[in-house]
C-alpha cells in the first residue's frame, strides 16, 4: 500500500493505493480528507431583490458598480472575460446595488451570483 497526497481543485486528500495483481478483484479505494483551514466568514446575499448570475465560466475582468449605486436598467454592472472575450454584465432593473459578490480578478462559473439590485 502506498500513500499520497493529492490536491484538487484547492483541497488536500490523503489517497492510500494498493498495488493489485492482475485479474485480482479490487476494492473500493480508500480516501480520507486532510485536515482543512478555517473557513472565512460567509458573506449573505440579502433575501430580496433581483439576482444578476454570470452567463458563463469566466474572469472578472471589471468590477463598476459599488454596493450602494443607484442604477438604470441596461447600466453594464461588471466585465467578464472568457476565451479572450470580454462580455459587458447589465442590471436587467432599475434600483441599488445591495451586494456584490465578486471582485476583479476572481474566477466565477456559470450560474455564481455576481450582484442583487434591490
Amino acid at each position: 500500500m502506498r500513500r499520497f497526497n493529492v490536491k484538487v481543485n484547492g483541497k488536500d486528500y490523503i489517497v492510500d493505493i494498493e498495488e493489485i495483481e492482475a485479474g485480482a478483484e479490487t476494492a473500493a479505494p480508500s480516501v480520507e480528507s486532510a485536515p482543512a483551514a478555517k473557513p472565512a466568514a460567509a458573506e449573505k446575499a440579502p433575501v430580496s431583490g433581483t439576482e444578476i448570475k454570470s452567463p458563463l465560466q469566466a474572469t472578472v475582468v471589471k468590477v463598476i458598480v459599488a454596493p450602494g449605486a443607484k442604477v438604470s436598467a441596461g447600466d453594464k454592472l461588471c466585465v467578464l472575460e472568457a476565451m479572450k472575450m470580454e462580455y459587458d454584465i447589465v442590471t436587467p432593473c432599475a434600483g441599488t446595488v445591495s451586494f456584490i459578490k465578486t471582485a476583479r480578478g476572481a474566477t466565477v462559473n456559470e450560474g455564481d451570483l455576481l450582484a442583487v439590485i434591490s
